[in-house]
C-alpha cells in the first residue's frame, strides 16, 4: 500500500475529527472524549502560521495527521517551530506512517522553511513515541512534572527538540569571528 502526504484539505476535516475521537488519540494528547465536529473544524481553519500535513492511502482514506506550528511573523523566533500533534488511525499504527509524516516535515521545516529547531512534548510514558524521535534526532530537553490530567492522575511530560546540526556549526563559527582579544 502506497501512503502520500499532502497538506490538509477541507474535506479531510471529517476523517481527522474521526480519528482525533479515537482512544489512542486521546490518551495521546490534550483532547477531551466527545469533542463536537465544530471543534475540529475551528481548529483546523487555514492560518498562516500552521501546517497542516495528512498522510492518505492510494484511495485517499486519510490515515495520519501531523501539526506543525511555526513562528514566522516573530523575528526573533523564526527559527523555531513546535510539532504539535501527530496523530495515525489506530487501524494503520505499525506501517511506518507517523514516521513518513515526521520526515516530511523536518524536511519541509529545514529544507525550505528555514527552520533550524523543532520541539515538541511528548507524555513521559509514551516510549514508542520517544524511541521514534530519538531516532529522528530529538532529544529530551526536560521533564515536566505534573503536566497533564489523564485517565484519573496527573502524568508527566517531556520536551523534546532536535537542532539542525548544520546551522548549529556555522553559528559557532560566526560567534568564533566575533571574540575580541582582550588582553592590552
Amino acid at each position: 500500500m502506497i501512503i502520500s502526504i499532502r497538506h490538509l484539505q477541507k474535506e479531510d476535516v471529517t476523517a481527522v475529527h474521526e480519528m482525533m475521537g479515537q482512544q489512542s488519540v486521546i490518551e495521546g494528547t490534550m483532547r477531551l472524549p466527545y469533542a463536537p465536529i465544530e471543534y475540529a473544524q475551528n481548529r483546523l481553519e487555514q492560518t498562516e502560521d500552521a501546517v497542516r500535513l495528512v498522510a492518505v492511502t492510494e484511495d485517499e482514506i486519510v490515515v495520519g495527521f501531523l501539526e506543525l506550528l511555526t513562528f514566522l511573523k516573530y523575528p526573533r523566533h523564526n527559527h523555531c517551530a513546535e510539532i504539535n500533534f501527530v496523530m495515525v488511525h489506530e487501524d494503520w499504527q505499525n506501517h511506518g506512517i507517523g514516521r513518513q509524516l515526521m520526515n516530511t516535515v523536518i524536511e519541509l521545516a529545514e529544507q525550505w522553511m528555514q527552520i533550524s529547531r523543532l520541539s515538541l512534548i511528548v507524555w513521559a510514558d509514551n516510549h514508542r513515541a520517544i524511541h521514534l524521535y530519538e531516532e529522528m534526532g530529538f532529544e529530551i530537553e526536560g521533564t515536566m512534572v505534573d503536566y497533564a490530567f489523564r485517565n484519573g492522575r496527573l502524568i508527566n511530560a517531556h520536551m523534546m527538540g532536535r537542532i539542525k546540526t548544520n546551522q548549529a556549526s556555522d553559528t559557532g563559527n560566526q560567534n568564533q569571528a566575533f571574540q575580541f582579544n582582550t588582553a592590552w
